[in-house]
């Protein structure tokens, strides 16, 4: 977790705005601006395609792999229906 907040410090993403001491190590407090907007060439992706592709890419396995859990669940027969829309699927 450290290290992701560092890129984010880095990229002035976020901004620490306290720290609250404790036993232990200290709590940082970090403040988001909203709306959170991400540079381009502060990721680490070589096209605005390869930064679309990724996040699309972990979006199907998620739903894929609840798809995965259900279906071995399922004693009877399935069906998988599909949808388009301006036919685009």
């Amino acid at each position: 977790m450290h290290v992701r907040l560092q890129r984010l410090l880095t990229a002035s993403l976020i901004e620490q705005i306290a720290v609250r001491e404790r036993t232990g190590r200290p709590i940082r407090e970090h403040y988001l601006q909203h709306p959170w907007e991400v540079p381009f060439e502060v990721t680490r992706v070589a096209s605005v395609r390869e930064l679309l592709e990724s996040s699309l890419q972990m979006r199907l396995d998620d739903h894929s792999q609840v798809l995965r859990q259900v279906m071995t669940t399922l004693s009877g027969g399935w069906a998988v229906r599909f949808h388009a829309q301006d036919g685009v699927w």
